[in-house]
């Protein structure tokens, strides 16, 4: 019986370890997720800037429409500069969306998995919970009849 007790202490104890673990990954993945939102936050500052940038360009090519040629050249330059620039800010955007993505969907599988588990020891530690109080209960009975 104390075998068995200490067999139900030994289970609480894992799933109390296991719970204390997952409340680290969530707190982890919230620190993740922050670093996230700055990450974000420092791409939307950039999209500001290259709009700032665009404006200014706007307002050299239209303070030097006497020369348009070299304008124009260094225009479409500066342009296929910038596009080159954003495609590649989009492509590690995507990317950066989809492991995000990827891991949340991870670690929502993870946590389904694990949570199944803990309920199935759960459910067998009140099985043997209940084994313990019937055979306590029978103890108890002979203990009571013998000293009737």
């Amino acid at each position: 019986m104390s075998n068995q007790n200490d067999e139900i202490l030994s289970l609480l104890r894992t799933l109390t370890s296991d719970m204390a673990e997952l409340k680290s990954d969530v707190r982890e993945l919230k620190s993740w997720s922050s670093v996230t939102d700055n990450r974000i936050g420092n791409i939307e500052n950039n999209m500001v800037n290259f709009a700032t940038e665009l404006t200014n360009l706007d307002e050299k090519v239209s303070n030097r429409l006497y020369n348009t040629q070299p304008l124009w050249q260094q225009v479409v330059e500066r342009l296929d500069k910038i596009e080159a620039k954003q495609e590649k800010s989009d492509v590690n955007l995507q990317d950066f969306r989809s492991e995000v993505l990827n891991r949340l969907n991870n670690l929502e599988k993870e946590f389904r998995v694990y949570r199944r588990q803990e309920q199935l020891q759960i459910v067998s530690i009140i099985g043997d919970v209940a084994l313990v109080e019937e055979r306590v209960e029978k103890i108890e009975a002979k203990l009571a009849d013998k000293s009737s």
